[in-house]
């Protein structure tokens, strides 16, 4: 995949009220997030949760590493062109797509900052890119192609977030079809930002490339 402009990379960290404090010396704070089913009930925080009227538990976040999860949807449908009368691709949105998701990753990792890269395929094992590991994620999209069939990996994205320190989840796809954005809006109880961008959006030079 090729690395192309990307739209900004935005980074959240936890707001004062959200972080029930930093120990002195060491990277790893907590930050809170609402309870899905699975959590640990050791980990509530029941103060918190009575505060809120709703159960919230702890996670453990580094303070040296930001990380985000990128996402590339790989469901054939959201790829189709609007007037297709059968189940045909556009390649070349689909390759875009890829060089998108590509450098989107890149960009959200480096000294410091962690990234995570899937896609929607069930049973994806993510990459993980950081300053010393760069090549993962392209070696991972050497080998996608487009899926027909319904593939919205839901759970294994969460999963991924429950077990990380995630703040952004980002997916990259060409038009978004009702099964990702039904996962996209179980993703959104797990991480403080979810954002959906696609190479659509990016206007296209003479030549194909986007700019």
């Amino acid at each position: 995949p090729r690395v192309v402009p990307v739209p900004l990379v935005r980074r959240s960290r936890a707001s004062a009220d959200d972080v029930e404090g930093v120990r002195v010396g060491h990277e790893n704070f907590h930050t809170l997030r609402e309870y899905v089913f699975g959590d640990e009930p050791r980990k509530v925080h029941w103060r918190s949760s009575a505060r809120a009227g709703k159960l919230l538990v702890r996670v453990s976040v580094d303070a040296a590493e930001e990380q985000t999860v990128v996402v590339l949807d790989v469901d054939a449908a959201a790829y189709r062109p609007p007037e297709a009368l059968f189940q045909t691709v556009d390649p070349d949105l689909f390759e875009d797509a890829v060089d998108l998701a590509h450098s989107l990753t890149l960009a959200a990792s480096g000294p410091g900052k962690l990234s995570y890269l899937t896609t929607s395929l069930p049973g994806t094992r993510p990459a993980k890119v950081d300053a010393h590991h760069r090549s993962t994620g392209a070696v991972l999209l050497a080998h996608v192609d487009p899926e027909l069939g319904d593939v919205a990996n839901a759970q294994d994205v969460a999963v991924l977030l429950k077990r990380s320190a995630v703040r952004e989840v980002i997916v990259v796809t060409g038009r978004p079809t009702p099964a990702l954005l039904t996962a996209m809006t179980g993703w959104r109880r797990l991480v403080q930002d979810v954002r959906l961008v696609s190479p659509l959006d990016t206007p296209r030079r003479p030549d194909g490339s986007t700019s």
